[in-house]
Order: structure tokens, then C-alpha cells, then sequence
């Protein structure tokens, strides 16, 4: 009993340190009223286009679908930015439901970052995605897919990821060279480490991505951080056969680890000690025959 008393008073102490997050905003009335008036109109535009194309209609349905998630748990928004910002994305889903309504799909065949969506198997749902297409990317040179999982964003939903993918993101982490690669970006279905229907949603993305691109089927790296690490690596290690390269990186206490599948099919895991000093394992995935090897040294 008194072990568990002082648990509880050193739990307590440390609970007090961390800094409560703000309750969420409650929207207003008239808020709410535009985001259910902007929804109508995507659904209205998008009922009214003559199109059969399933890929085009989703990347207008993506939109109406954040709406219509903020509108059954307003609770979402979380904050007045976060309403802002849904009005920005949707008036972005009306330009678009607009433009696919006359017969014209102008993002389809654009290049740089922009979001598309799919309809998923698993329960019919629409899910974004976003896409990084390349200024050299010709549609008819298979290239190279970098598939990116995003790390936790406590106030992450499908409008907040519509509404921030389009910006550069300047992350050190997701920073790659640029070698002609097509980057995707997995919504996964909110924080969840890309288990469950988040597994789904990285293997639906990618075989969206592939029917609309040309991708090379064996290049595609998977790559990810914190959350998206931890995703990375529980979908390498449970498919290894599915990816050229992986790249896995988390932030801890007392260091950052950073994983990668080597040629050999051998996951590197280097881990950075603050006192300086780098720890090395090789590991082999399932499907490869390799020892487990070890080495520390002093950073140079």
C-alpha cells in the first residue's frame, strides 16, 4: 500500500508538469450552419456531374466526407483555426466538385503536392491521400513510390489533413533527396500507427496511387516517424516482401533511433546516445537469412 502511495504522489507530480491542453472549441451556431451549407453543395455539384470516373469523384467526395465528420463530432475542430480551416477546405472541395461538374478535373494531371482519394474495400468509405508528383515525372518511366506515415497529431482529422498537405512539408524527418520519386502521403485513417484499418488504408493508397501513376512495383520505400515509425515498422517487418526499403525513425528519452532495410534485406537500427556514443544492430527481416550483428562506437 504504501509503494502504491507513492506511485500515485510521483504520478501526480509528473501529470502536474505537463501543461493541460485547451477543452475544445464549441463552434457556433452559425458555424456550423456554413459547414453544413458548404457540404450540401459539394454533395449537390458532385450528384449533378456526369462523370463515371470513380477516382475523380472520390478526390470531390473527400471533401464532403471531412465535412461531414466535423458536423457528427463538432468536438473535432478543437479549435478556431480548426474551423477556419475546414471553411478553406471546403470551398476548396466546391472549386473542385465545380470544375468536375463542367467536365474538367485539372488537379488530375498536375504536378506537385495535391490530394486525391479512394473508395476502400474494407467498408466503402471514401479516404484521402496525399501525392507529391514531380516536375520530371513523364507517365511513361516507371518511378520510384516513397510511402510516408505521419508521425501523432493529437487535432488530426480528414479536414485538417486537406488542409495542411498541400503546404511544403519542411520536416526534417520526412526531408528525402529528390530522385525522381512520387511521395505518398497515408491519411491512415487518423493515429493509430497503421494497425487495423490504417494497415488497410497504406496498401489501398498505394494500389491507388499505382492505378493513376506509373510506379515501379519494385521500388517503393516505406518511410515514417514516431507514430509513422512505429507503423513503418510493424507493416516491413509483417511485409517485408513488399518493399524495396524502409525507412523507420522514432525520438526517445535518451536517443533517436532511425531504421533502414538495407539491399541485403537486413534492417539497420542506429540508435544516438545524448553522451555521444552510436549503437548499431543488423537484423534480418523474416525472409532474409542473416545473422544479427552489433556494434558501438564514439560519434566521429
Amino acid at each position: 500500500m504504501l509503494f502504491l502511495a507513492l506511485f500515485a504522489g510521483v504520478f501526480a507530480q509528473q501529470q502536474k508538469k505537463k501543461a493541460a491542453p485547451p477543452p475544445p472549441i464549441e463552434p457556433k451556431a452559425e458555424e456550423l450552419a456554413r459547414v453544413k451549407a458548404k457540404t450540401d453543395e459539394i454533395e449537390s455539384l458532385l450528384k449533378s456531374a456526369t462523370t463515371k470516373d470513380a477516382a475523380l469523384r472520390a478526390d470531390v467526395e473527400v471533401y464532403a466526407k471531412a465535412g461531414r465528420f466535423l458536423l457528427e463530432f463538432p468536438q473535432t475542430f478543437f479549435t478556431q483555426a480548426g474551423i477556419d480551416q475546414a471553411m478553406t477546405v471546403l470551398d476548396q472541395g466546391i472549386a473542385r466538385a465545380t470544375q468536375l461538374r463542367s467536365g474538367r478535373a485539372p488537379w488530375a494531371t498536375a504536378k506537385g503536392r495535391k490530394i486525391h482519394g479512394y473508395v476502400s474495400s474494407l467498408d466503402g468509405s471514401v479516404q484521402p491521400y496525399g501525392v507529391t508528383v514531380p516536375e520530371s515525372y513523364d507517365g511513361k518511366t516507371p518511378a520510384k513510390l516513397y510511402v510516408w506515415l505521419h508521425g501523432r497529431d493529437q487535432t488530426l482529422t480528414e479536414s485538417s489533413f486537406l488542409f495542411k498537405f498541400p503546404a511544403p512539408n519542411k520536416g526534417l524527418t520526412y526531408a528525402a533527396a529528390d530522385v525522381g520519386q512520387i511521395i505518398l502521403d497515408c491519411y491512415g485513417r487518423w493515429n493509430n500507427a497503421n494497425h487495423w484499418a490504417g494497415e488497410v488504408d497504406v496498401f489501398e493508397a498505394i494500389a491507388a496511387v499505382s492505378a493513376r501513376y506509373k510506379i515501379d512495383p519494385n521500388r517503393i520505400v516505406l518511410r515514417g516517424f514516431s507514430l509513422g515509425g512505429a507503423g513503418a515498422w510493424h507493416i516491413t517487418l509483417q511485409y517485408p516482401d513488399r518493399f524495396a526499403a524502409a525507412e523507420i525513425g522514432a525520438k526517445m528519452k535518451d536517443c533517436t533511433a532511425v531504421t533502414t532495410q538495407d539491399e541485403a534485406d537486413q534492417v539497420v537500427q542506429v540508435l544516438f546516445k545524448r553522451d555521444g556514443t552510436y549503437r548499431i544492430y543488423w537484423d534480418a527481416l523474416p525472409l532474409a537469412r542473416a545473422e544479427s550483428r552489433y556494434k558501438e562506437f564514439e560519434k566521429p
